[in-house]
């Protein structure tokens, strides 16, 4: 039997015993926290192989400190006349600050995650402090979901029981769905019946809490009936169902803080209580300026819109971004709430940002194909590129004087470096700025409208959107 729940070098010391544990440090000189999980189920009087789990950066440190070679994902030493496997995890743990989360370790995550939520509601199980968790008799059923959890994730998890218990502490529910069940039901029905190919661009849920799964689905799908069934009518219904607690999606977001927060979206009318609607800019931040004295390179690949309320209350992010990264592509508009920066609001999807560009009469093409593809096809539109720049300059920080000559240097002296060509970083900066001028030609107005339903979209609110609860 295996339980690796040991996520700290002091605990892996403290399990080893006195001798083994000084030798292990030596051995283990220079590992990165985040990145160890030893077997607890592991006895130092038992002539049992010990395993200890680590990143392939921590396995590669160990393999330097004893000169020993990795096979395949295995490191196994002699030490003291014991048996130690160090083997590679085949995990990244994205709050230890390893890379990002692959598509195995977010199920992962996501199903600890709805574990620990059904323990505080179906089982009114709430811990003191996070370390509680380990010693729940049912533990080895999260380390069976999550077998690289850590301490970190561990502290995550108890924020999210401890809020979760405190929102619906009283409640139970039948059905508990992350890729199977409700989630199977909900994604295929607004498919079918709304054309929508990605679920989360409606309603970014990420695992479903259900009671009475068939009679809901039945209501969910009598919505949908008819040659054109309509989003929103499926919306209203679905308030309905979250606010009796019939079913409830819950979207989960990196955890803001040692308290986990909850909110509500999409499941009442009014969306920012005791603020005007319309938003407005306070700040554009469009680098035009070469990345240094001796790099001509744009100084950046975005352009970043910060946007408030009148009142000041309600402060917004945007960054337009090329979506590719690493070559040509169209734009994304993606949010973030600068007050809970580690929760990201989100892209505004496509499905629904071209008829709004349309809505508000923009000749923006969000199509990186109808710009130009090299500096001699930047030179013949360069009068229709300058007009636009020029008409923004006053309202963006860019970094560059008003004046034809800068415009033309910055992007010919762009083109001319091989990594900002191949990566067209020149197109971005031009739909960037064709953007902005559009929304700079509609009338103040207008404009905040527009603005509004952008943020609307990208956090997801807002009629045309799902409701959900944001744990964060």
């Amino acid at each position: 039997m295996t339980s690796f729940d040991i996520t700290s070098m002091a605990s892996l010391k403290k399990h080893a015993g006195s001798k083994l544990g000084k030798a292990l440090g030596v051995v283990m000189k220079g590992v990165e926290p985040g990145g160890i999980f030893g077997d607890s189920e592991w006895d130092k009087n038992s002539s049992r192989q010990w395993t200890i789990k680590v990143s392939s950066d921590n396995q590669k440190t160990i393999e330097k400190n004893v000169g020993e070679k990795i096979v395949g994902k295995k490191l196994d030493i002699i030490l003291l006349d014991k048996k130690i496997r160090f083997l590679q995890s085949g995990l990244r743990t994205a709050a230890s600050g390893v890379g990002l989360p692959d598509a195995k370790t977010t199920e992962m995550q996501e199903n600890a995650s709805m574990w620990i939520i059904k323990r505080a509601i179906n089982d009114n199980k709430k811990y003191t402090k996070w370390q509680d968790i380990t010693k729940d008799g049912k533990y080895r059923e999260l380390v069976e979901l999550y077998p690289d959890v850590d301490d970190v994730w561990l502290k995550a998890l108890w924020a999210q029981n401890n809020k979760m218990y405190t929102e619906y502490g009283s409640s139970h529910f039948s059905e508990w769905s992350r890729d199977k069940g409700f989630m199977d039901f909900i994604t295929e029905l607004v498919k079918v019946k709304h054309g929508i190919s990605r679920k989360d661009n409606w309603n970014p849920a990420d695992i479903w809490m259900v009671n009475n799964q068939t009679a809901q689905e039945n209501l969910l799908k009598k919505a949908c009936e008819g040659k054109h069934p309509s989003i929103m009518k499926l919306n209203e219904v679905m308030k309905k169902q979250f606010k009796t607690k019939k079913v409830v999606g819950v979207s989960l977001k990196k955890i803001s803080g040692k308290v986990a927060k909850w909110e509500e979206v999409n499941v009442d009318d009014v969306v920012f209580e005791g603020t005007d609607y319309n938003l407005e800019i306070e700040k554009i931040r469009m680098v035009l300026t070469p990345k240094s004295n001796t790099d001509d390179r744009f100084g950046t690949q975005d352009t970043v819109v910060l946007i408030h309320d009148k009142g000041g209350s309600f402060k917004f992010k945007f960054q337009i971004k090329n979506n590719s990264g690493s070559k040509p592509g169209n734009q994304k508009v993606e949010g973030t709430i600068p007050s809970a920066a580690a929760a990201r609001a989100g892209k505004a999807p496509q499905e629904f940002i071209r008829p709004l560009f349309k809505e508000y009469g923009m000749t923006f093409q969000n199509e990186w194909k109808e710009y130009p593809q090299s500096p001699v096809e930047f030179m013949k539109e360069f009068d229709k590129h300058y007009k636009r720049f020029e008409s923004i300059h006053s309202k963006v920080e860019c970094g560059i004087p008003k004046t034809k000559k800068a415009f033309k240097a910055a992007f010919l002296n762009s083109w001319a470096d091989k990594s900002d060509s191949v990566k067209g970083i020149p197109q971005d900066k031009l739909m960037q700025i064709h953007f902005i001028s559009d929304l700079y030609k509609m009338n103040k107005e207008k404009m905040e409208d527009c603005i509004t339903d952008l943020v609307f979209l990208s956090m997801k609110q807002g009629p045309r959107f799902g409701p959900f609860g944001k744990l964060y």
